[in-house]
């Protein structure tokens, strides 16, 4: 059996959970999970639901994740150190950006990781690439408060900026500890260079769309035990790539259940919290290929929409323990006073998911597009039409190879990239040496990258893409308030 870790491009899966990248509070029930049904898969990346062909391509598999040292004798001693034990790495997010670079971030889950912001070149003459620490080793080592200690996911935007959401955190799953603050560091992708390093505050001013506010101090044991920052994104108000001090950040915090709004330009942080930010008891409760656990995340997923939407820019995003999909307009979350008395501003789909889902990623023609983690199942949905199941395509479900999409995102060059571990085997120690994900030389541990190269075509999905079909977008299109019916969506 195919086991580990799969990384797709233009369609890439990934997995996480609190101290984990984003899900908390794991517990495992007594009783076992549901079974799903059997999906085709082939060894030569397509992966397929019934008859449609979506060409998934996988371009990397890993039996085992390996770093790229200096010299074997560095590794040998990182080994022995414990700074590498080759079965924790565990990746959650995924994305590329210029130079023909893939980023994987791998949060220090446990003592292990060492190197938490990896990149891998594509396309690549080998099919199993070493992972290169980026920008270097020594920004990657744990203790150096100027580098980076832990990051579940990063944002390229469209100045060529790499922003890097550090927690602070190691050894997250076990025994947390806060070992240098939470901050956010900007790196100029043409240099590899920092360009800018953000510190969130520990006082930081608390919206709640309740028509009152009140100063909280994050101190250090809060932020330890609590606060958890998972996914990232940037925008520039004022217009195209500014500088770095011109942005606004829109940060999720899973377990604070809360946005983190950060204006770079006045150096203000607040946190945003609405009702919308919160999970759900009744999306508590995850069964994946037979295994079941519990856990209570807030907001993992997020996404921009279009910046032509004719009715504002919308920020999409949803609880890890949702079954809701929600937005807002940023100029809603930008503004505090706005962000404290605007409760009716944060909307709410039409009809709830049938699945929960994680990290997302939305493409220039207004489609999000997103994993449903207990079908394994790749979808998106066109952000012009109601938030309806009829409105919800299927690109992709394969029991085996898409278990537990944790992170998708739509790189500037408009590919869609996704990512899957098998996490719950991790979370929930059911892992049999035949499936470790990261392990010694002879046991079978997998992390595969697929990329569909037909899915976009001159800034839209080809005529063969199954995009076109599933959510209504023509090729070429851009953003329009002319709406476009899904008469050829699967249900």
């Amino acid at each position: 059996m195919r086991s580990g870790f799969f990384l797709l491009g233009l369609l890439s899966v990934g997995a996480s959970t609190k101290g984990y990248g984003g899900y908390g509070g794991v517990k495992r029930p007594p009783g076992q999970g549901q079974s799903w049904e059997n999906s085709r898969q082939s060894r030569n990346g397509n992966i397929s639901q019934n008859s449609q062909q979506n060409r998934l391509q996988e371009v990397f598999s890993w039996k085992q994740l390996d770093f790229n040292y200096p010299t074997q004798r560095a590794r040998d001693e990182a080994i022995r150190s414990g700074a590498f034990v080759p079965m924790i790495p565990e990746p959650i997010g995924v994305t590329a950006g210029s130079k023909n670079r893939v980023f994987i971030s791998i949060p220090r889950f446990k003592n292990g990781v060492p190197a938490t912001l990896t990149y891998v070149n594509y396309p690549s003459q080998s099919s199993s690439p070493l992972l290169n620490p980026y920008p270097n080793w020594e920004m990657n080592r744990e203790g150096n408060c100027d580098g980076i200690t832990s990051t579940f996911r990063v944002k390229v935007d469209e100045c060529d900026r790499l922003w890097v959401l550090d927690t602070g955190l190691a050894n997250s799953f076990i025994d947390p500890k806060r070992i240098c603050p939470p901050q956010v560091l900007t790196f100029d992708l043409k240099t590899d260079k920092v360009i800018n390093k953000y510190q969130l505050p520990n006082v930081i001013i608390i919206h709640f769309t309740r028509s009152f506010m009140l100063y909280f101090n994050l101190g250090q044991a809060v932020l330890n035990s609590d606060s958890l920052h998972v996914s990232i994104e940037v925008e520039y108000p004022r217009g195209t790539c500014g500088k770095p001090s011109d942005a606004v950040l829109y940060i999720a915090d899973t377990t604070i259940f809360s946005i983190i709004v950060a204006d770079l330009s006045t150096g203000k942080t607040w946190k945003v919290l609405d009702k919308t930010v919160y999970p759900s008891p009744e999306a508590g409760t995850f069964n994946i290929a037979g295994e079941s656990f519990e856990l209570m995340d807030g907001v993992v997923g997020m996404a921009f929409g279009p910046k032509t939407d004719p009715g504002g820019r919308k920020l999409y995003f949803s609880a890890m323990s949702s079954f809701q999909q929600r937005w807002v307009q940023t100029s809603i979350l930008r503004n505090e006073t706005t962000a404290t008395n605007s409760p009716t501003a944060f909307q709410t789909g039409a009809q709830p998911r049938l699945d929960q889902s994680a990290g997302c990623g939305m493409d220039n023609n207004g489609v999000l597009f997103f994993g449903l983690v207990t079908t394994e199942t790749l979808a998106c949905w066109n952000t012009r039409n109601p938030f309806k199941s009829r409105y919800i395509g299927k690109l992709a479900r394969d029991k085996t190879t898409l278990q537990f999409l944790t992170s998708v995102s739509v790189d500037q060059s408009q590919r869609l990239w996704a990512i899957s571990t098998r996490l719950q085997k991790f979370v929930l120690e059911t892992m049999s040496p035949n499936e470790a994900p990261f392990a010694t030389e002879d046991l079978d541990q997998e992390i595969s990258l697929y990329l569909n190269h037909d899915l976009w075509k001159g800034g839209g999905a080809s005529p063969r893409s199954p995009v076109r079909g599933a959510c209504g977008v023509p090729s070429g299109a851009l953003w329009s308030d002319q709406r476009r019916p899904l008469d050829t969506l699967q249900q």
